[in-house]
């Protein structure tokens, strides 16, 4: 079976106990508010005991499932061969659930060396059908308690720092945790608590609650699905609920479009053109203060993407129901991949100055543009737009020719 990519990792030098530290010491004042409150209110230290349990007893941490999408097959592997070579080196910390007569034991903290002895079982090595020195939590803990501490510890040392999405969901659930019983933290509280114990900036929870909370669910799961960037996820939230629904349907319905065959990469790139050219106009709107012109550009922005959905879907189609020939592309494919090849990546040294040409597109192409330049902008709006205009050119020459110079003598 093909190994999955190995995720980057983000290196991170933070002096913070680990989950099996707190659990084997008492508070560390010095961590902060979030590892001082882990043992809960009054509680000096977590007691726990050393026990052989059977692999087969042990469960997977269904609260480590946002985590659990960086651990590859790969890794895996690795560590499996590790543990064979060097053996286990530190314990799996787990609680017991009760499960009739019999008791289970549920991971907080080892699930990659889990998964590792599951591997070299499987391989036929019976001597980790039991494993020893297992640190079993006997202090009674809450549900809460428990996911706490496992969302901490996962932010602290499994490299979840990296990855938006999972840095995102944990951090929203981490703050919701610390503000429940036994920690009872202020909203306020619990983001410096994270703040101090995790190298995440005050700047950048705010902004992964507020996604979390604020943006539209099905541009969230688009976000997820990587369909859209974190950049245009950030605009978008400057957009009110409504504009987001309308936006939402549009790329659910751009998204949903696929192709199959010899015509695939070029609708797939057009796609990807439609979108990022949908997302710029969207970003312009959001940063439009008057609610008139906002939802003027809004509707130009919609009528545009729409338009764009309705081309890509009709090529679909054709596409589709032509008969392929060996070797040679229909016609409807040649003219997409005609379309694709000339639609122009953002430039690096140029930024996002597409965005503001779409918006000045989007000016020019409204109904009557002379008459709406007339009667709703003061004489004093206009000169200034042209001043802010003529700047832009002579700016945008001098660079250009700059560059044009620069080419000549490559």
């Amino acid at each position: 079976m093909a190994m999955k990519r190995k995720p980057g990792k983000f290196k991170v030098d933070v002096d913070i106990p680990s989950t099996e530290s707190v659990f084997s010491a008492g508070n560390n004042s010095a961590s902060g508010n979030l590892i001082a409150n882990l043992a809960g209110s009054g509680r000096k230290e977590i007691a726990y005991e050393l026990r052989e349990i059977a692999l087969q007893d042990i469960e997977l941490n269904p609260d480590n499932e946002i985590f659990r999408s960086l651990d590859t097959e790969e890794d895996t592997e690795t560590l499996a061969n590790d543990i064979d070579r060097n053996g286990l080196l530190h314990n799996l910390v787990v609680f017991p659930r009760a499960d009739g007569k019999a008791t289970k034991y549920v991971l907080l903290s080892g699930e990659r060396r889990y998964k590792a002895l599951n591997y070299l079982q499987a391989k036929g090595d019976a001597k980790w059908n039991t494993v020893r020195n297992c640190r079993v939590i006997t202090t009674p803990l809450t549900d809460n308690e428990k996911k706490v501490m496992l969302l901490s510890a996962n932010l602290q040392v499994r490299g979840g720092f990296a990855n938006e999405m999972i840095r995102r969901k944990a951090v929203a659930e981490l703050v919701a945790g610390l503000q429940e019983a036994p920690y009872n933290l202020t909203a306020a509280d619990a983001k410096k608590a994270i703040k101090e114990v995790t190298p995440i900036n005050g700047r950048q929870i705010d902004k992964d609650l507020s996604i979390e909370k604020n943006l539209n669910s099905s541009l969230k799961a688009l976000l997820d699905a990587g369909f859209l960037l974190r950049s245009e996820a950030e605009g978008f939230l400057r957009l009110n609920p409504h504009e987001q629904e309308l936006a939402a349907a549009e790329f659910d319905a751009l998204y949903a479009i696929s192709c199959e065959g010899s015509g695939a990469e070029a609708i797939e790139r057009e796609k990807q053109f439609v979108r990022k050219e949908f997302a710029d106009a969207l970003l312009v709107v959001g940063g439009i203060g008057n609610m008139t012109d906002a939802r003027a550009a809004l509707d130009a922005a919609l009528e545009t993407v729409r338009q764009g959905i309705e081309t890509l879907y009709n090529t679909v189609a054709k596409i589709e129901s032509e008969p392929k020939r060996d070797g040679i592309d229909t016609q409807a494919v040649q003219e997409i991949k005609n379309k694709a090849a000339g639609a122009k990546p953002q430039s690096k040294i140029t930024g996002k100055l597409s965005a503001q040409t779409t918006r000045l597109e989007m000016m020019l192409n409204k109904k009557d543009p002379e008459t709406r330049l007339a009667e709703k902008y003061t004489h004093e709006e206009r000169r200034q737009a042209m001043k802010e205009l003529d700047e832009m050119i002579a700016t945008a020459t001098k660079l250009r020719d700059m560059i044009a110079k620069v080419e000549e003598n490559a």
